[in-house]
């Protein structure tokens, strides 16, 4: 990303210091269309980096070479950006792994260990359950004592 920086800032406009619709002298400088026209409107049709005169004053073109150099220029700054952010996690990721590794451990070691106790224990059985049956019809009863 500095290495774009750095040609970003030597292809630049001189006069606003971005370069956007770039035009090229034939001096070889760069600027941005409206800054060298509005530069060249107040009567001097001049480089304003190296003086050269430019009588009559020229009708500059697009420099469309240029233009697809900066976007390159700004799509592998991107890109190698992204990547050193990537990075940059995978090297935090890597960097915590030990850590991650000793309570992944000590979570095994103890999941292990709680069966372990509860199987060894001697629980007492379980008492089985007692039915009651309630004779709520005592008149059967004297007919079946009667009977």
């Amino acid at each position: 990303m500095a290495h774009a920086r750095v040609v970003e800032q030597k292809y630049n406009c001189t006069i606003c210091k971005e370069l956007k619709d770039p035009v090229t002298l034939p001096c070889g400088h760069n600027y941005c269309k409206a800054c060298i026209n509005g530069y060249w409107d107040q009567g001097v049709f001049v480089c304003s980096q190296c003086r050269q005169s430019f009588t009559p004053r020229l009708v500059l073109g697009t420099n469309t070479v240029l233009v697809y150099a900066m976007d390159k220029i700004k799509q592998t700054a991107i890109h190698e950006a992204g990547h050193k952010e990537i990075s940059g996690m995978f090297a935090e990721m890597n960097a915590m792994m030990p850590h991650l590794r000793i309570i992944l451990q000590q979570s095994i070691e103890s999941q292990s260990q709680a069966p372990n106790a509860a199987s060894t224990s001697q629980a007492a059985p379980a008492p089985e359950p007692s039915v009651v049956v309630e004779d709520d019809d005592e008149d059967n009863d004297e007919d079946d004592e009667n009977a």
